[in-house]
C-alpha cells in the first residue's frame, strides 16, 4: 500500500509534464485529468499481474475449477510469452506518464486524420515506428464519450509506448487463439481499462486454454 501511495504521490507531481499543445484549458485539464485515471489504472494492473503468471492460474484457476492441465503443454509457453509482453507493456506505458514522455496535440474535426468527427485520437507511425505525440480531435472531449476516454487514451498510449497494432480482437476469432497477437493488439489492450484483468483474462484466454476435465 505504500508502495502504491508513493507512485501516486509521484503522479500527481508529474502528471502535469506532460506536453500539451493547440488545447484550451478545459481540454488540456480532461486530457491530464483522463491521464491520471489510465496511470492509476496502470499501477493496479502492475500490483496485480503476478497473480496472473501461469503457475498461480494452475493453482488458483486450472486445478480449483477441474479444469485440464496437460504438462508440457506447448501453448503454455505462448501464454508465458502473453504474460510477459503484457506485463512490460504496462510497465512501459506507466514509466512514460510518469517521466512526461508522451505529448498530447489538439485537432480541429476539420483535421482530414479526424474524419469530422469519426476518429477520437490517433498516433502516427513512420516506417513502423510509432511517435510519441498522441493526436486528440474534437471527439475525445464529447460529452458521450466521458466513460470511454481512459479506454481510448490506454490504446493510444499502447500504440505510442510499445507499437501496438490495430488488430481488432481477429486474433481470438476460431478455435485457436493467437496469444503473441494479443500482446500486440491495442484493442485488447483497451479492454484493461473498461474491465478488471481477471474478468478479461478469464473470458478471453483462461477458459479456452484450460478446458473442463470430461
Amino acid at each position: 500500500m505504500k508502495k502504491l501511495l508513493s507512485i501516486f504521490l509521484i503522479l500527481v507531481s508529474t502528471a502535469l509534464s506532460a506536453t500539451v499543445t493547440s488545447c484550451d484549458p478545459d481540454q488540456k485539464n480532461a486530457i491530464l485529468g483522463t491521464e491520471k485515471e489510465v496511470m492509476l489504472r496502470l499501477i493496479e494492473i502492475e500490483s496485480q499481474w503476478v497473480n496472473f503468471r501461469l503457475d498461480n492460474v494452475k493453482r488458483n484457476f486450472v486445478l480449483p475449477q477441474g479444469r485440464s492441465w496437460v504438462n508440457a503443454h506447448p501453448r503454455y509457453p505462448e501464454y508465458h510469452r502473453y504474460w510477459t509482453a503484457m506485463g512490460s507493456m504496462f510497465t512501459g506505458m506507466r514509466k512514460s506518464i510518469e517521466g512526461g514522455k508522451v505529448n498530447y496535440k489538439c485537432h480541429s474535426a476539420w483535421q482530414w486524420r479526424c474524419e469530422q468527427g469519426k476518429t477520437v485520437a490517433y498516433v502516427l507511425f513512420l516506417l513502423g515506428r510509432p511517435f510519441r505525440t498522441v493526436h486528440i480531435c474534437p471527439g475525445f472531449f464529447d460529452p458521450k464519450n466521458h466513460q470511454s476516454r481512459a479506454a481510448t487514451l490506454l490504446h493510444e498510449l499502447s500504440h505510442s509506448v510499445s507499437s501496438t497494432e490495430d488488430l481488432a480482437m481477429a486474433w481470438s476469432d476460431g478455435p485457436y487463439k493467437d496469444l503473441d497477437k494479443a500482446s500486440r493488439d491495442a484493442h485488447h489492450v483497451e479492454e484493461f481499462q473498461m474491465m478488471k484483468a481477471h474478468n478479461i483474462l478469464l473470458r478471453t484466454i483462461w477458459i479456452w486454454l484450460f478446458p473442463k476435465a470430461m
